[in-house]
């Protein structure tokens, strides 16, 4: 691995680093003013309120319920997380870096509430009228920024340093 490589995996790791210190300071924040029960709401915009709600599922809280599915998801989650790790590790380019880093520390943030509340805490409540959008949380944002930064990466920045190589 190159100097510059090396460089790159460095920002990388300090990105999902501060990603997931601001997702646990965020929802150690939030614990304190909103507490543990999920009855509290506070209502900030016509469309956007602070909510308790713990996801005991994934994504859109999908397949809560089941006895030892908090163990399934965080095993799974390792796993994902290690995987792209090691993809992060490959990267030459600063934003799929800094993109892995972002759905690294996203991830890792969740995986920390699993172990801590056996739930993934979800702040942000955004909604239109009777539409909501399922409760979500600064680890969730991150993930899907990182995620953001990774297609626009792969879609414009891969391709034109592939074409400076062709020349």
């Amino acid at each position: 691995m190159s100097s510059k490589d090396n460089k790159i995996m460095e920002k990388g790791v300090l990105t999902a680093i501060i990603a997931m210190l601001i997702d646990q300071l965020h929802k150690f924040y939030m614990i304190e003013i909103l507490g543990m029960e999920t009855i509290k709401k506070i209502e900030v915009t016509n469309f956007f309120n602070l909510v308790m709600v713990w996801n005991r599922g994934i994504s859109f809280g999908m397949f809560q319920g089941y006895e030892y599915s908090n163990y399934f998801f965080m095993g799974f989650s390792s796993i994902i997380i290690l995987l792209i790790f090691y993809m992060m590790s490959k990267s030459q380019n600063l934003y799929e870096a800094l993109g892995f880093g972002m759905v690294i520390g996203g991830a890792l943030g969740n995986v920390i509430d699993r172990i801590t509340y056996s739930a993934v805490a979800d702040f942000f409540d955004v909604h239109y009228k009777d539409y909501h959008w399922p409760a979500f949380n600064v680890a969730d944002s991150c993930v899907f920024v990182g995620a953001t930064l990774l297609i626009i990466s792969n879609l414009f920045l891969i391709k034109k340093d592939d074409e400076k190589n062709e020349k």
